[in-house]
């Protein structure tokens, strides 16, 4: 069923992409995307009640095509198709407090998540002189999850080691379903500068930022979450109300080719 959906997903945007050889006045693109990557509210530590986990500022790199329609010498529209690789370290809660017969010290786990993105955007041109000029991209991007890599890793109470990894249908998954959504939608948008080498490429860079909106974390599928203090062991609801929202969330500097067709 997954790959199925991932194969609809590709052919109805491959489609898509085809269609702009329609047109005149249509652009091609490369883009790489380096980033820094970060996972707001992340369901792997952070439940209500339960001290929050630290993370870290992950690391993330879009790669993909696009298609620019200019519609005239300042407007144009633009979509094409991204896939980004998404890694992020957390600690967790001292889980040697709350599980002192089990664990020694602090649990950590690195989480890594793979999208493909369809983008719409509207695109926005200032030409500074024939060769130079500043645009501006805003829009947004459903993105489409088609693989996660969750590791846990701590000491046990007898010093050892013991390291936890899954992915579909391993670690982080509840109710046989993947602990993530598979769609997020969010806000995409970037400001920058390009400058044209010929009458058929231009060299681009732009400051970007990505922000989903909908939750990255499928809470509706979460089972309860038990933990132990002072002796008691109590029940908590990951899909609780009064839990944030997570968010994934990229800043970084864009870089691409574009080409232009007859």
């Amino acid at each position: 069923m997954i790959k199925t959906k991932i194969s609809l997903f590709i052919l109805l945007s491959i489609a898509q992409l085809g269609s702009a050889q329609l047109f005149s006045d249509t652009e091609w693109g490369l883009v790489y995307f380096p980033n820094s990557y970060k996972k707001y509210n992340s369901y792997e530590f952070n439940t209500p009640e339960v001290i929050p986990q630290k993370s870290t500022i992950g690391t993330g790199t879009n790669i993909g095509l696009q298609v620019i329609k200019n519609l005239n010498e300042q407007w144009a529209i633009k979509t094409g198709l991204e896939y980004s690789m998404n890694t992020q370290e957390f600690i967790a809660f001292d889980y040697h407090v709350f599980f002192p017969d089990r664990y020694e010290y602090d649990q950590y786990a690195t989480l890594k998540l793979s999208y493909l993105s369809l983008p719409i955007q509207m695109k926005y041109n200032i030409p500074l002189n024939k060769r130079i000029g500043i645009y501006t991209n805003q829009g947004f991007q459903v993105s489409y999850l088609i693989d996660y890599q969750s590791t846990n890793t701590y000491l046990d109470s007898d010093g050892e080691l013991v390291t936890n990894k899954g992915s579909y249908g391993g670690v982080g998954t509840w109710s046989g379903d993947t602990a993530y959504k598979y769609i997020t939608i969010g806000y995409t948008g970037s400001i920058g500068v390009e400058y044209r080498l010929n009458d058929k490429f231009r060299l681009f860079s732009d400051l970007r930022f990505d922000y989903d909106f909908t939750n990255a974390d499928n809470v509706e599928s979460a089972g309860p979450n038990y933990f132990t203090t002072a002796g008691i062991t109590t029940e908590q609801e990951f899909n609780n109300e009064d839990r944030p929202i997570s968010h994934n969330q990229r800043i970084g500097f864009e870089v691409g080719l574009i080409y232009t067709l007859d």
